[in-house]
């Protein structure tokens, strides 16, 4: 697994932002950092079936937590991987630091289609995750087995976030 490290990026205001999602021929390559984890928690894994008003992929299944990097208004100069995928678990989730076993950085992806850096992690959950709390960004949250996570990519993979399977394909070449 790769190591706790700053990654170092510019912001730029969100106004600039999402005018280059909607015309970026004028606006040129800018991409998102963002930050991912596959949740598991006795032997199986947390997924989330994003709301209908998420700004993308609404309705589509995803690997929870995830999230983009902000500025948080401008306080931090590079970002703290770890702190960012603790933050993004308890806003999504409820679940705080201390039912965390481990978490690990897990890869590095790029998805040029989505104009997307994620890095991905891997968290083991410990206990008192039995109720979880869904933030606006999920219409619900679940835990599937494996074979049940291989079934929603054999069978619907239209109904997940781009690169959620090539995510689980790079976690399962480690186990």
């Amino acid at each position: 697994s790769c190591e706790e490290k700053l990654v170092k990026v510019s912001f730029i205001p969100y106004s600039l932002y999402y005018a280059s999602t909607k015309d970026p021929e004028s606006f040129g390559n800018i991409y998102t950092l963002g930050v991912s984890a596959i949740a598991k928690w006795r032997g199986e894994f947390l997924i989330g079936k994003r709301s209908n008003k998420t700004f993308k992929h609404e309705g589509l299944f995803e690997w929870v937590p995830a999230g983009g990097i902000d500025d948080r208004n401008g306080q931090i100069e590079g970002v703290a991987i770890k702190e960012q995928v603790y933050r993004e678990l308890e806003e999504e989730t409820g679940i705080q630091r201390l039912q965390v076993n481990s978490l690990e950085i897990d890869n590095v992806f790029i998805f040029p289609e989505e104009k997307l850096f994620e890095v991905c992690c891997v968290i083991e959950l410990d206990y008192g995750v039995e109720i979880l709390k869904v933030s606006h960004e999920h219409q619900e949250l679940f835990f599937l087995n494996e074979s049940k996570v291989e079934e929603l990519f054999v069978h619907t993979p239209e109904l997940c976030v781009p690169g959620m399977k090539e995510m689980w394909d790079k976690f399962k070449l480690k186990e």
